[in-house]
């Protein structure tokens, strides 16, 4: 294995969490490997870990995110799962199980999430199927970005650029297409 570059290690390190019985380490290495082909996956991962370096005065080392945060290696593997999510929706939606399993993440594969994104702490963030999330984000755990109803269609929030969601938030898109924001602490 080539550790030199960033695509083999966040490969490696996701397919090591992400893989069990019923999927093998190298079947999910290789199509994790080929989702991180995609040039703008890339950008949007080092711009994700420039973020948390930024953002997070616990994080002293560009390494660390890609090592030990669970936040960022559940944005990683959202990525994987939205390049796969027309392609082949069974090991997509695979990689959303295995990562609310593991990391209490559930971000729907199908959903729209920019680059810049810090997940901190991460633990019981949920991110429905049409939310939106722009670029250069902030969300902490216990946020929920949910829907409203049972109706096809656009139902779940859009969160401009440069938004906060602190511990706690829920937001949800109404039968109007109103956003709607809790605090629950």
């Amino acid at each position: 294995l080539d550790f030199t570059n960033i695509k083999d290690s966040i490969a490696f390190i996701i397919s090591n969490k992400l893989s069990f019985d019923d999927l093998s380490s190298d079947d999910i290495n290789n199509n994790i490997k080929e989702a991180f082909s995609d040039k703008n996956i890339i950008l949007s991962l080092e711009r994700d870990i420039n973020a948390i370096v930024f953002k997070d005065p616990a994080c002293n080392y560009f390494f660390q995110p890609l090592l030990f945060f669970k936040g960022f290696q559940s944005i990683q593997s959202y990525r994987v799962a939205n390049y796969w999510y027309d392609k082949k929706l069974a090991l997509s939606l695979y990689i959303q199980s295995k990562v609310s399993e593991i990391f209490n993440v559930d971000i729907h594969p199908n959903c729209k999430i920019g680059s810049g994104i810090m997940i901190d702490h991460a633990s019981g963030v949920v991110i429905g199927e049409t939310a939106e999330v722009g670029d250069n984000c902030s969300v902490f755990h216990g946020v929920t970005l949910g829907g409203i109803g049972s109706k096809k269609g656009k139902r779940h929030p859009r969160v401009g650029t440069n938004t906060l969601l602190s511990a706690n938030s829920i937001a949800s898109a109404d039968a109007y297409g109103i956003l709607n924001l809790y605090n629950v602490s």
